[in-house]
């Protein structure tokens, strides 16, 4: 029982450490968009990228259903 508690024990180590630094980088990914006040310029420009992304989607499946 001691070798599973112990097994246990690191592998609830690992996962919190693996959270942590996931965690750390989706703030440090955040921080290049967003500086806590407003979006940055990179930020915006992601926006944009998404709109005209999802409009260009848009009209794609709309021409391919009325071409069917």
């Amino acid at each position: 029982m001691l070798i599973i508690a112990e097994f246990l024990e690191a592998l609830g180590d690992w996962l919190t450490g693996f959270w942590g630094l996931v965690g750390d980088t989706l703030e440090a990914a955040i921080a290049i968009f967003f500086d806590g006040t407003d979006l940055t310029v990179l930020g915006v420009l992601l926006l944009f990228s998404i709109a005209v992304g999802l409009v260009y989607m848009g009209l794609n499946f709309v021409t391919r259903l009325i071409h069917k």
